[in-house]
């Protein structure tokens, strides 16, 4: 392995086009280029073939944004199908009271 990236987002269509509505195009603004969506296969390829691990973030910000989350058992199950490739990071959201907690419970022993 060359190297570990520490901060992946899902490329694809159901995050970039429905949570991150309004951010994407933003950005693709700022930086000038386009944000490639992907599905899992095709990321999990690209890491492998450049030997790089990549660490894959779930995200709950329901709450603040009111935009849709990224589950952590999508994460994980990214994980389970390509180990070679990616890491996961899993996420709560803190507003969601006992919710959270359960979650983090629920996804600690799984």
């Amino acid at each position: 392995m060359k190297a570990i990236d520490l901060h992946v987002h899902l490329p694809t269509p159901d995050w970039l086009d429905v949570s991150m509505r309004g951010y994407v195009e933003a950005a693709e603004t700022y930086f000038r280029s386009k944000v490639a969506r992907k599905t899992l296969d095709e990321l999990a390829q690209e890491y492998a073939a450049m030997d790089v691990v990549a660490v894959l973030l779930a995200w709950d910000a329901e709450t603040a944004t009111g935009r849709p989350r990224v589950p952590n058992d999508l994460v994980a199950e990214a994980v389970r199908a390509y180990p070679k490739s990616f890491v996961g990071f899993g996420s709560v959201d803190p507003l969601k009271g006992d919710r959270a907690v359960e979650e983090v419970d629920r996804r600690s022993s799984a």
